[in-house]
């Protein structure tokens, strides 16, 4: 075991620039794209009709730079540019700037004292013995954490882990000169206690969904939500957190604001003018953000939660009060639980026809594809689910043991409508389906032929029950038609230069045990 270090040295604190206010965080709104909206309120002191504060962050003064050389902020926990607004009620503000102050920072590691104080005369208790070892400090290796000490033709040769204590016999060099960032304001008036709310956009904090599913006997389930946040970036005591539930559109989550940063100038002009993909829009429809289903149905439960839930236009907050989270710290709360019947319900996501379109006089038959066991339950909670992870489990009744099951994702749920989970692959149920093209003719523009296809999907339920099967298809092609009406087209649309409109359709029907059943429609495309 490592001995503890016992510093008998005396440590001055005297630092220039100090800031004139005393401000905490009272509220952070966290988006599951590790986005914050920070809010911080505190009392100032104004002298000569300025106050002095510090930056909530310091930003690097070289930027990271990803493979195409282009400056790449995303990486840091920058303050988001055109997210800053700072208010003195009852005061104007004429004038914000960012000014460098030098100041005496404290020395705050051990190794970091040594690196400083090479030349001084020191003493060293060995851990383990009473063997004091005196001399000069000559040098310090970081790599194997040694020291050498020169006490005239005697050298020796000290492990920092086998420091017990150590002193400085001369005055140890214990603060450093840093060159920190501060942002003077300037009023129109002085004011002894000046009221100063400052609130802005920063990477740093982020949130991740769990859910957990005890399945019980009757088809009853039992859903518990918890909420796991990470924080890098600031200091919370007692604060209001929100967990933000949406797909918010941060244009510019990639570009610091420059009065928070230490950017050059080149690099905000190069971030401005190559501004990337936006970070959420690449999480979109995964943990990090959030895909409305269509499905439909009914069911009965009651759920029980402790938030103050709330929502805009388009956000839902799930609201926490009272959080204390240091920098750097991790924190696993619990959200929601709710109690709700379900259905077992056996679903598959069939083979788009993107990839069959110019197929010419010929049929193609998919390869078997994977059956979900899924389970299907309305979300009686009162607030939205949010996309997350999920955790299944069974109650097997025998001496309270709880058996895992699987783990997924459970897609967002508004209030009040289904959700559909998948659990686990079936391999008692197989669906194959099938295109064959009968005909093509000119399209009468001129452009491209207009190919009528005929489609076939088998489904084979091998199981010893009836089973509900819903089957989903992305069908590319200007029209569809079914033989039966067991058929949704749930969702369409049409990119701007696509001819073909891209159709989600579902089919849902029950399958007796130990039968196969099959269905046909046909659609229409236009190929070039």
């Amino acid at each position: 075991m490592k001995a503890i270090l016992i510093i008998t040295v005396l440590m001055f604190v005297h630092n220039m620039g100090s800031s004139q206010c005393e401000i905490r965080t009272n509220r952070v709104t966290v988006f599951k794209d590790a986005t914050a909206f920070i809010e911080r309120e505190g009392m100032c002191k104004v002298e000569n009709n300025e106050i002095l504060l510090d930056v909530p962050y310091q930003g690097g003064g070289s930027p990271n730079v990803n493979r195409y050389g282009q400056s790449d902020s995303y990486n840091n926990n920058h303050i988001i540019l055109g997210s800053v607004q700072i208010l003195c009620p009852g005061n104007e503000i004429l004038s914000s700037r960012s000014i460098n102050v030098e100041a005496d920072e404290d020395i705050k590691t051990i190794q970091s004292i040594f690196d400083r104080n090479k030349g001084k005369e020191m003493s060293i208790t060995r851990s383990g013995t009473k063997e004091v070892i005196k001399g000069k400090l000559f040098s310090v290796d970081n790599g194997s954490k040694s020291l050498v000490l020169q006490d005239g033709a005697l050298w020796s040769f000290v492990k920092m882990d086998e420091i017990a204590n150590f002193k400085f016999r001369d005055s140890p060099i214990l603060q450093k000169k840093t060159t920190r960032k501060k942002l003077k304001l300037r009023l129109s008036s002085n004011a002894d206690n000046q009221e100063l709310n400052i609130s802005y956009l920063q990477k740093g904090i982020t949130w991740t969904p769990n859910y957990f599913i005890d399945i019980q006997d009757d088809n009853i389930l039992k859903l518990s939500l918890k909420a796991n946040i990470m924080n890098d970036i600031v200091d919370l005591n007692n604060a209001d957190v929100n967990l933000a539930v949406g797909i918010p559109v941060f244009d510019y989550s990639l570009t610091a604001d420059p009065l928070f940063s230490n950017q050059r100038v080149i690099d905000l002009v190069n971030s401005l003018n190559n501004p990337g993909a936006s970070p959420n829009r690449l999480f979109a429809n995964a943990i990090t953000s959030q895909s409305a289903t269509s499905y439909s149905g009914s069911g009965s439960g009651y759920a029980n939660s402790s938030l103050d839930g709330q929502s805009t236009d388009d956000i839902f907050l799930y609201r926490l009060k009272n959080i204390s989270l240091d920098k750097s710290e991790r924190l696993n709360v619990d959200i929601l639980d709710m109690e709700s019947e379900y259905k077992d319900v056996y679903v598959v996501d069939l083979d788009s026809n993107n990839d069959k379109v110019s197929l010419s006089n010929s049929k193609k038959k998919s390869d078997n594809t994977e059956v979900w066991h899924a389970l299907k339950f309305d979300n009686v909670t009162g607030e939205p689910l949010t996309t997350g992870t999920v955790i299944f489990k069974k109650n097997m009744l025998k001496e309270n043991e709880v058996m895992p099951l699987s783990q997924g994702q459970l897609n967002f749920t508004p209030v009040d409508k289904p959700c559909i989970v998948k659990m686990s692959v079936s391999p008692n149920i197989t669906v194959e389906q099938s295109d064959v093209e009968v005909s093509r003719v000119r399209n009468p523009d001129g452009n491209g032929y207009i190919v009528n296809v005929s489609s076939e999907i088998e489904i084979n339920n091998l199981k010893n029950e009836k089973v509900k099967i819903m089957v989903t298809r992305m069908v590319k092609g200007m029209k569809i038609e079914g033989d039966s009406n067991n058929w949704k087209i749930v969702k369409s649309g049409r990119s701007l230069y696509d001819r073909n409109q891209s159709n989600l359709v579902e089919w849902n029907f029950d399958v007796e045990p130990n039968q196969k059943k099959n269905v046909k429609y046909s659609y229409q495309v236009l190929m070039w």
